[in-house]
């Protein structure tokens, strides 16, 4: 299970970002995280940039792994559906589920999703409903 934003697991640097100007502030090694945005996504890809990707339905996760987004990120009401997507069609992209704290760990494991990241990595960000 990938784990992001336990500060006992290390991780790679994410950078969040809200369009692709902010791009040139990151560092090279660092993961793109935004809000499903179709053009920063397509940028990525062109410039085989690491990404994260918050998603609100089925449609966008599809979109973002056929552009190679590394991670998809989703809440708990479809992640169980859309982990199975994943291993249905064989999706690169992993799936991580956001959580609140470590028990969180205890919920998302038994359905088999690729993995989890702390709210407190997207606190603010927008997330379309």
């Amino acid at each position: 299970m990938i784990i992001l934003g336990n500060e006992n697991i290390p991780y790679q640097s994410i950078a969040n970002i809200s369009n692709i100007a902010d791009i040139k502030n990151t560092k090279p090694n660092q993961t793109l995280m935004f809000a499903y945005d179709i053009d920063i996504i397509k940028y990525c890809f062109k410039n085989e940039l690491s990404c994260l990707v918050l998603v609100s339905n089925i449609k966008e996760a599809i979109f973002c792994n056929s552009l190679n987004v590394t991670y998809i990120v989703t809440k708990n009401d479809i992640s169980k559906q859309l982990q199975d997507i994943a291993e249905n069609y064989m999706f690169d992209s992993k799936i991580l589920e956001v959580i609140n704290n470590d028990e969180d760990i205890n919920n998302v494991a038994p359905k088999g999703i690729d993995g989890v990241i702390y709210d407190k990595l997207i606190k603010g960000m927008l997330w379309e409903q």
